[in-house]
């Protein structure tokens, strides 16, 4: 996957080794200084990245993990688990899939880096509280990718 945000791509990687498994990694280039740099070091199986608007903050997943990586102050956040992670355009905020549902989690940088902000909420509850399901979780994807 390769995609391009005021000159930087983000890059997904599967590299080919004879007798070793396939692992994958997630790299950002910066178009302007044709700088690389490797985002989901120490993280093996690396993939679905997403990218903020400032291109500040990366997103991946890890096996079961979600995590955001701040290029900036090179330090990597567990956000929790879960799969196919999506940045808000401001960075303020990340939502991900889990067992069939949507969770958000608000993130804040503070002095000491980038923070969970809060406890992660279901997104695609439905109208008591309760796990959404069928097309009322895929609405709430929709909804929480697009914020």
């Amino acid at each position: 996957m390769v995609s391009a945000l005021r000159g930087v791509r983000v890059h997904r990687h599967e590299p080919c080794c004879s007798g070793r498994p396939l692992s994958s990694g997630v790299y950002v280039r910066n178009l302007a200084s044709r700088a690389t740099l490797l985002a989901s070091a120490g993280h093996r199986s690396a993939e679905r990245p997403s990218i903020d608007g400032r291109c500040r903050y990366v997103a991946f997943e890890a096996g079961i993990l979600v995590l955001v990586r701040d290029l900036h102050a090179r330090r990597t956040l567990r956000v929790g688990r879960g799969s196919e992670p999506d940045l808000q355009t401001d960075g303020a905020g990340i939502a991900y899939a889990r067992g069939g549902q949507v969770y958000y989690q608000a993130l804040q940088l503070t002095g000491r880096g980038l923070r969970k902000r809060g406890a992660e909420r279901l997104a695609s509850a439905g109208r008591a509280g309760a796990p959404a399901t069928g097309s009322a979780a895929v609405q709430a994807w929709t909804i929480m990718a697009t914020t």
